[in-house]
């Protein structure tokens, strides 16, 4: 089967009963089911909006006809009570207001994987990041090119180190505030395949934003989107049951006097990351693993990343702003172009 990987610079720029129609087909049309494995699974298929993006899923089953509707309330839930820094009640919402908080073993859990991605990739990658991405606002009703001093009074907050975890017992600076936006859609798609896992589904796509959970030992041809925007992939990559996410410059940017600034912040600068890189897809074994490392790639550029990604049993795709494609060597016989206005390179 293959199915497109949707970036989420589309949902901010058509209607988004449109957008759902799009994702929902584009999960579902671009293959044939291989009937002999699923004779007996029922197909079902939905769309809805969570986390500030449109969720699509396809999921086979043969006994659970209810599993759309519990995926839908699991997201909700993860969103509303555990991940959105907009939800004072949620646990990080919580833990940004009172600084010290006991938390569920699963956010204590997302902390400790965060900080170890955070180290590994040098500072790169942050989660106590906050401070500067709500200075820029990307995406919301105020974003804007902050002053360098602006920038510099935030910087100063931002230190994963700080972040003390002990048991469920969890401690963040003063003026530290903790943003999972770079690895909560990856998290939730974690928490969906521990769901099919329980619900017994034989086979499942799942897109949430730039993360996708491929779920069952069943051939997938999967399209990588185009960086320039244009709804047709640029190639094609052939996956079993993992997950895969995408980060890049084309997702949520605005432009200003001339110069585009997009909304992948460097830790370490407070400022979009400044590379060669239009996007990089990572695949892996684990959700919030493969949307922590697609953002601390992108940022890291190519030759930085390889050893990050050897560490964590990784594989990606790097998409260069000059339409040249290098790929990891798991995955570089599985990759094929379909656009020729792009390169491989090795």
């Amino acid at each position: 089967m293959q199915v497109n990987i949707l970036s989420d610079n589309l949902f901010s720029k058509v209607n988004i009963k449109s957008v759902i129609a799009f994702s929902l087909c584009a999960v579902i049309a671009f293959g044939v089911v291989a009937y002999d494995c699923f004779f007996a699974a029922k197909e079902s298929n939905k769309s809805f909006v969570a986390m500030g993006t449109v969720i699509t899923s396809s999921i086979w089953t043969k006994n659970n006809p209810e599993i759309q509707q519990q995926i839908n309330d699991e997201i909700n839930a993860l969103e509303k009570s555990l991940l959105s820094k907009n939800v004072d009640t949620s646990e990080v919402g919580r833990l940004n207001k009172e600084k010290s908080a006991s938390v569920s073993e699963d956010l204590a859990d997302i902390l400790l994987d965060c900080k170890e991605v955070s180290k590994d990739s040098n500072g790169a990658f942050d989660v106590t990041i906050c401070p500067v991405s709500t200075l820029w606002d990307f995406g919301g009703e105020n974003q804007r090119l902050p002053s360098e001093n602006e920038i510099e009074a935030a910087l100063s907050k931002i230190n994963y180190e700080s972040i003390n975890v002990k048991g469920t017992n969890v401690t963040i600076g003063n003026e530290q505030s903790i943003d999972l936006g770079a690895v909560g859609k990856g998290y939730t798609c974690d928490k969906i395949k521990a769901l099919l896992e329980e619900c017994r589904a034989q086979k499942a796509i799942i897109s949430v934003g730039g993360s996708l959970l491929l779920y069952g030992n069943h051939k997938f041809t999967i399209g990588v989107a185009n960086p320039s925007g244009n709804k047709l992939a640029m190639g094609t990559i052939d996956l079993k049951d993992c997950f895969i996410s995408t980060s890049g410059d084309y997702e949520k940017y605005f432009e200003q006097d001339g110069k585009k600034y997009h909304h992948i912040l460097d830790a370490r600068t407070g400022y979009p990351a400044d590379g060669y890189l239009s996007s990089v897809t990572v695949i892996c074994d684990s959700g919030l693993l493969s949307d922590a490392l697609s953002t601390a790639c992108f940022i890291m550029g190519y030759n930085e990343s390889l050893d990050l990604l050897k560490k964590y049993d990784a594989e990606a795709i790097f998409i260069f702003k000059d339409k040249t494609v290098k790929c990891t060597d798991g995955v570089a016989d599985k990759f094929k172009i379909t656009n020729n206005t792009f390169k491989m390179e090795k």
